[in-house]
């Protein structure tokens, strides 16, 4: 198993979408966790999102998180990978 990283997702959108991601993880909750804020992501790049999406959610947690928004925002293609490449690892 290859391990993926939220960052080679979070590659695959464009600055529009990932604009939208952000603003779509700035308001999704997730395990009674507060809400990353808009001011604490809106200026971050793919790497360094990622990078705190680790730091506050864990690793896997954050895998999760990335999958719900991805499927929130209809990129059911991207969510679906990431969703069989979670399946397989577990």
């Amino acid at each position: 198993f290859v391990k993926k990283r939220k960052s080679d997702y979070l590659e695959n959108l464009d600055d529009e979408q990932l604009k939208k991601f952000k603003s779509k993880l700035s308001h999704t909750e997730y395990n009674e966790l507060d809400t990353l804020s808009w001011g604490q992501v809106k200026g971050l790049d793919r790497i360094d999102l990622a990078n705190k999406m680790r730091d506050y959610y864990g690793e896997a947690d954050a895998l999760n998180v990335v999958l719900i928004i991805l499927k929130n925002m209809n990129l059911n293609d991207l969510a679906q990978r990431l969703n069989k490449d979670l399946q397989e690892a577990s």
